[in-house]
């Protein structure tokens, strides 16, 4: 449980990149290309492969966008995205670690 609670962030990220995934197994063209590419972008995003908080951050952006100008009109994706974007970035950053300094 305690594991869970740490990670929430990245486990309700993952979940919204298979729901991209989901859109793009389901959709043809422009679509199934972008939920594709982005479901890959915003799972290399999550904590875990020794990548810099820039690099994750900008795998999100770059995974949760396209999908979201290429449905444009859905109302569902751009929400989607947007949610990918928050709760990305509050598990990207929540590893932070506490940098101390020892007193001389």
């Amino acid at each position: 449980m305690t594991l869970l609670k740490r990670r929430w962030m990245g486990i309700l990220t993952a979940v919204l990149a298979m729901l991209y995934l989901y859109v793009g197994i389901n959709s043809r063209g422009a679509d199934m290309a972008a939920g594709l590419i982005g479901a890959a972008l915003i799972l290399l995003a999550l904590p875990g492969l020794g990548l810099s908080r820039w690099i994750r951050e900008s795998l999100l952006v770059a995974g949760a966008l396209p999908l979201a100008v290429v449905t444009w009109w859905s109302l569902v994706t751009p929400i989607v995205a947007v949610l990918v974007i928050v709760f990305g970035s509050l598990a990207v950053g929540g590893e932070r670690k506490l940098i101390t300094s020892a007193a001389p």
